[in-house]
């Protein structure tokens, strides 16, 4: 309620599938500038994100390895889906209505 007095008005993510998520990072990351300086850590994240290797039968599963990595990409992917949402799919004009 206080973030609504202050005039922020929050939108949740949708749900989608995290290959769906790692599709719109590749979209994105050509329209986005990253500073290497205060953002080091996060690029970082993204060139050591990787798949799991499933040793028993010699591939790569289709979920991300869950390490350090996941959580820095994972909020880049969670910004990729609603940048894709939010501006490059047209969409009716939103309105908010307060629940007071």
């Amino acid at each position: 309620m206080l973030a609504r007095r202050a005039g922020w008005h929050f939108q949740l993510t949708p749900k989608t599938e995290v290959a769906d998520g790692i599709e719109a990072i590749r979209f994105i990351l050509p329209k986005i500038r990253i500073d290497k300086m205060n953002c080091a850590l996060a690029v970082r994240a993204i060139r050591e994100y990787q798949r799991e290797y499933d040793e028993a039968n010699a591939c790569y599963k289709l979920k991300p390895l869950h390490n350090w990595a996941s959580h820095i990409t994972d909020a880049l992917r969670y910004l990729a889906v609603n940048y894709r949402r939010l501006f490059d799919i047209p969409q009716a004009t939103r309105t908010y209505q307060s629940s007071v």
